[in-house]
């Protein structure tokens, strides 16, 4: 396209004017810099709408009938490169490959999920990773298709017939992949009313869906669930196809200039003349040898429209009774039905014959479109000023000849040559193609690789590993590559899972991409020795300081199987689109490709190293200078290490050195060839290698680790929201503080979120994963708490923060300092206040800091939660031992139906204690205290270790029901003996199960505890702290919300208590007053009744204040001691 007053010229012709290396720098530039010449969708901007709108498949005109072109605003600001119309509905493709819909809803023909009508274009969210080139509907269909640039075809809508393609006729209320197209490459696709088509780029056509009448041309009338291939045509290579609607036709042009139709032949729709119908193929006699480029299906046999002579069309639509033109001179035709103003004329009056749409005049249109009932007109004729404008018409020239006509200059070419002047995006298509033609779906993930990283980052390891890291996460995988087969390494996600032995992690992908960028850490860090730093690197000088060289001197069968592996992971890398963070030098891809390196590579790398060998080469010819400077007869490698050239000579002479000059170039230049070769034979497990030899190493590069860049507006085009609206201030605020990351912060972002470190490089590698970002309302206050991030999910969780500053605090700290997968809980552990600097700023890295120290701190003999749990509890108990026998004891007694406890012997609870130590001794307020610490020991780990995860406590009971019961016991003096002594008691009078005797009132009691104690803990915590009155993480914070979950949790537990203290302490047999053996208590609910029907309700909270008193401290020392420990693991 050029401007009005734009001289046309033909110097992209012109080989003198660009040269091969012209070329190359050109298609260089247009692959590392696409969006200089992107342009834009062009017209006035305006798209105009009539016709029926009820549903609102006009995209937001105003009114159900709209009977004049009127713009359509939501539509215009969309700039489509392709509208087309179904059965109330209507569908817009962006530049950029999204599919909008908008109208009726019904059946899920809209895409969007549901069956609701939108009034508004609607973005398909299921594939908008997807690159759509075109939508498919038929103007009265009720199922849609779309084609993407990788030749897939998806499809939605009522599923009735089949003419989904998905092997039955459920509907589908979103796209879905037809998977029996998949690797077809299909580049034409079409709508009918109750089939489907679809051509592929070796002129296949392939039919599916209702085949009555013989629409689907394979000779009989059966319906086909899935896409099959029409054999009649199998001599033919088709170009265009066409599906109707109702009893239907089909109609397809083959590229020997015939037209060719099949189906219903009522009213002469075949084009052959009467109504006879066919059920394979035929050729239309009339059209044959005309030149037809397209083909569209209506009613009657070809006849020209006799008002349209005159003029050119160059666009033309139909609806279900109605058509609409275009000319070249922007004039708008209508003709047809009328009855919802679909004409545009301002009336619903039919019209036979074409008739100019006069409020078009002048608007320049060249595309037209329509649905059922609804017509559309736009104009794309003159471009938006981009930079596009700024080029030299010649050169946007040349471009559009380099993507449309590769050549050769001359006869003379290599593989080398081709790589520069194919244009990247050809190469790639061709290379995705054989990717998608030997991809292996039908399995979500490899084998399953356990992995040990802990000691290799996320903790200080006791020890340093080894020097050849063999204790790595990429040692360990190497070593497991035995357990990827080759099915494996063609799967498109997930060729392993992982398991991260001392991390709770359940692996839906992020485990799997934490892996590799876990890897990528070790082969840059130093971990491992497979790469190095360049020399100059090294020396802090010249080009690709930062970049990487493979280590040349590893040639051992170990370092091969390391460098095969390394390949692997890069085939892995461009097969998934999951891009490496590897920063190889240049030369380095350049190698994996293939091609060969030259002087200017060494250079890129060693700036000093030709200069170095020229200045011999050319040195003075004086013997004395070279035997005064002694030189070896040897070269420093690229690591740095001395490698002697020859066995000939020893030292280099002026008669030798050109060929040391030589030997040492050659050498330089070959030096790689171990590493690159293993690489390569690792690659070609996953990739096709041979086809890299089209690529040069940038486009390797980039096809293998993206771009280093991180370009937030890519990310931002692949978000969603959850919780928040995407206009919110909190969602500006996130992506502000994200565009002020450097670089290396939004690759710990990614890292963060994602498990990996850069971004894929288009939407389309995407693969359909949205980033997603949540807002939590539960921390409360919010800004006390840091985001949580779930790799499997790209998925971001953020409390709703106050400030921008109390975000980019927060999200810092979370992207530095938290990295394993579920072992660190900073998240739901209220931070203390930010550091207040002399400017009257937050500091974010004074908090950083102190934290860091607090993280390295030297805990762990009982960092680890269950210990922490374990001895919290021990504690606790050990000190509120004498309350609780003296709960026991008071609860125990007043008990008519035993002679033993009817008189009620203790006052209260500081009497029971006087009454023990003056007739039983001090000790007695001990007894029991062995079976309670292996109580605590077992239900205490399992109680509060579990409580954060499952809230539940039901299994720590149970299983710590006989210590608890001996407890009791020992307490009532029940038994004398010890510990063991009581378990073979109870063993051989009342059996096994004697041993759980009260476990149903435990474990109700221990419930309700649970359910009252520790959330009620909880929010007395987060209340006291938002009303004031105590600072998060005080001391008095944890022991008023200790007394007060205390008092509530014996209130609502006691009566439970009573009756299991009750129940344990009874043996199978007792003494009444009446004398006899006699079973007391038959259960739970008979000890409740006697108990409420002796003693009165009063009896069922008997013990409730050394209940409380025991309760209420052994809570707070818990806590304490919980909470300091809690902090020191984290």
């Amino acid at each position: 396209m050029s401007s009005e007053h734009e001289e046309y010229t033909s110097d992209h012709e012109n080989h003198q004017i660009f040269t091969q290396e012209h070329d190359r720098q050109l298609l260089l530039w247009l692959h590392r810099k696409p969006e200089d010449w992107t342009l834009s969708w062009g017209g006035a901007g305006t798209i105009y709408g009539w016709g029926h709108n009820h549903r609102g498949q006009l995209g937001g005109a105003d009114g159900p009938k709209v009977k004049i072109p009127t713009p359509c605003k939501s539509l215009s600001a969309l700039r489509p490169i392709q509208l087309i119309g179904g059965e109330q509905t209507l569908f817009a493709v962006t530049a950029d490959g999204k599919v909008y819909a908008t109208g009726y809803g019904a059946g899920g023909r809209l895409g969007i999920g549901g069956v609701d009508s939108v009034s508004e274009p609607t973005l398909l969210e299921s594939i908008q990773h997807i690159n759509i080139k075109t939508v498919s509907v038929n103007s009265g269909g009720k199922h849609c298709l779309a084609l993407s640039a990788d030749g897939e075809v998806y499809s939605w809508g009522e599923g009735q017939d089949g003419k989904l393609g998905h092997g039955s006729r459920t509907s589908c209320d979103r796209p879905r992949v037809i998977e029996a197209l998949r690797g077809k490459d299909v580049i034409a696709i079409s709508c009918g009313g109750a089939h489907s088509s679809a051509i592929t780029a070796n002129g296949e056509l392939y039919t599916w869906g209702r085949g009555r009448y013989g629409r689907l041309g394979h000779g009989d009338v059966e319906d086909q669930l899935k896409p099959k291939l029409i054999e009649y045509l199998i001599d033919h290579r088709v170009i265009d196809v066409a599906c109707g609607s109702g009893d239907a036709q089909t109609l397809c042009i083959t590229d020997d200039d015939n037209v060719w139709s099949f189906g219903d032949g009522d009213y002469g729709k075949l084009g052959r003349g009467g109504s006879d119908g066919c059920k394979a193929p035929e050729k239309i006699d009339s059209l044959a040898g005309l030149g037809a480029v397209r083909v569209c299906v209506y009613l009657g046999r070809p006849k020209k429209v006799a008002s349209l002579q005159s003029k050119k069309v160059i666009s033309i639509a139909t609806g279900s009774l109605h058509c609409v033109a275009c000319t070249d001179q922007g004039e708008v035709y209508t003709w047809g039905d009328n009855d919802e103003g679909q004409l545009g004329d301002g009336s619903t009056n039919a019209i036979q014959r074409p008739r100019l749409v006069a409020s078009l005049q002048g608007k320049k249109i060249n595309k037209v479109a329509c649905g059922s009932a609804h017509t559309l007109a736009w104009s794309t004729n003159k471009s938006i000023a981009t930079r596009l404008a700024m080029f030299p018409l010649g050169l946007v020239g040349k471009s559009e000849k380099e993507h449309h006509q590769q050549f050769i200059r001359d006869d003379s070419f290599s593989i080398d040559k081709l790589r520069t002047i194919l244009v990247t995006s050809s190469k790639e298509s061709a290379f995705r193609k054989v990717i998608q033609a030997t991809m292996v779906r039908d399995r979500q993930h490899g084998p399953i690789v356990e992995l040990i990283r802990i000691s290799c980052g996320n903790k200080k390891p006791k020890t340093k590993g080894a020097p050849d890291g063999s204790q790595s996460v990429f040692s360990q995988m190497t070593s497991n590559t035995s357990l990827l087969g080759d099915k494996c390494l063609l799967l498109p996600h997930r060729v392993w899972k992982v398991k991260f032995i001392g991390e709770s992690v359940d692996d839906c992908g992020g485990g799997y991409s934490e892996s590799i960028a876990e890897m990528c850490d070790e082969l840059q860090n130093g971990t491992l020795s497979l790469l190095i730093s360049t020399p100059n690197g090294r020396d802090e000088a010249g080009t690709s300081r930062d970049c990487f060289l493979l280590n040349p001197a590893l040639n051992s069968s170990l370092y091969k199987n390391m460098f095969r592996f390394l390949g692997i992971l890069m085939g892995i890398a461009v097969r998934t689109g999951s891009p490496l963070s590897l920063n190889l030098a240049e030369p380095m891809w350049k190698l994996l490709a293939g091609a060969c390196l030259n002087l200017n590579d060494i250079t890129e790398v060693d700036k000093d190293y030709v200069p170095g060998l020229l200045c011999i080469r050319d040195m003075d010819p004086d013997p004395k200078s070279f035997l005064d400077m002694d030189m070896p007869f040897s070269t420093p490698s690229c690591a740095g290490h001395d490698v002697q050239l020859s066995t000939r000579y020893s030292r280099v002479t002026l008669e030798n050195r050109n060929e040391y000059v030589k030997l040492a170039i050659q050498y330089r230049l070959n030096e790689f060839d171990f590493a690159v070769s293993a690489i390569r034979e690792g690659m070609s497990r996953v990739i096709p290698v041979p086809l890299l030899s089209l690529f040069t190493g940038y486009e390797l590069e980039v096809m293998v680790c993206g771009s280093p860049d991180i370009p937030i507006h890519l990310l931002k085009s692949v978000s969603t929201y959850k919780g928040i609206d995407s206009s919110a201030p909190l969602v500006e605020w996130f992506w502000e503080v994200m565009e002020e990351f450097s670089t290396s912060e939004r690759s710990l972002f990614l890292r963060f979120v994602w498990g990996r470190t850069r971004l894929p490089r288009s939407i389309a590698d995407f693969r359909g994963r949205d980033f997603v970002l949540q807002i939590m309302d539960k921390y409360n206050p919010p800004d006390d708490f840091l985001p949580e991030s779930y790799t499997c999910f790209f998925l971001l969780k953020i409390p709703r923060y106050t400030s921008k500053s109390v975000l980019r605090e927060k999200l810092k700290y979370a992207i530095h300092f938290c990295k394993s997968i579920d072992t660190d809980d900073y998240a739901r552990v209220a931070m203390p206040p930010p550091v207040v600097t002399e400017s009257g700023g937050t500091d974010a890295f004074a908090i950083l800091s102190e934290e860091s120290s607090a993280i390295g701190a030297d805990v762990e003999s009982v960092v680890e939660s269950e210990h922490v749990d374990c001895f919290s509890a021990c504690i606790a108990e050990l000190i509120t031992f004498p309350i609780d026998t003296a709960k026991t004891r008071l609860q125990l007694q007043g008990q008519r139906m035993e002679a033993k406890y009817a008189k009620a012997k203790y006052r209260g609870m500081i009497h029971c204690w006087q009454t023990l130590i003056r007739e039983e001794g001090a000790s007695m307020l001990y007894r029991g205290l062995t079976p309670a610490l292996l109580r605590q020991a077992v239900y205490g780990t399992i109680k509060y270790g579990l409580y954060y995860s499952c809230k539940s406590v039901l299994p720590g009971e149970e299983i710590a029901n006989p210590t608890d019961l001996i407890k009791v016991r020992m307490q009532s003096r029940r038994v004398e003996n010890g510990l063991f002594y009581c378990i073979k008691d109870i063993y051989l009078k009342e059996g096994f199960l004697g041993l759980w005797r009260g476990a149903l009132p435990t474990t109700q009691r221990s419930a309700i505890m649970a359910a009252v104690q520790l959330p009620i803990y909880d929010y007395c915590k987060g209340w006291l702290v938002r009303n004031k009155w105590v600072q998060e993480g005080s001391v008095p914070n944890h022991l008023c919300s200790s007394i007060c979950a205390a008092f509530f949790a014996c209130f609502a537990s006691s009566p439970f208590d009573v009756i299991r203290t009750r129940l344990m302490d009874q043996q199978k047999f007792r003494e009444l007053p009446c004398g006899g053996p006699v079973r007391i208590y038959k259960s739970g609910r008979d000890c409740f009744y006697w108990t409420l029907r002796n003693e009165g309700i009063v009896a069922l909270y008997r013990g409730f204040i050394p209940a409380f008193f025991r309760t209420g401290p052994w809570n707070v020392i818990f806590f304490l001691v919980y909470e300091e420990l809690q902090q020191l693991r984290s």
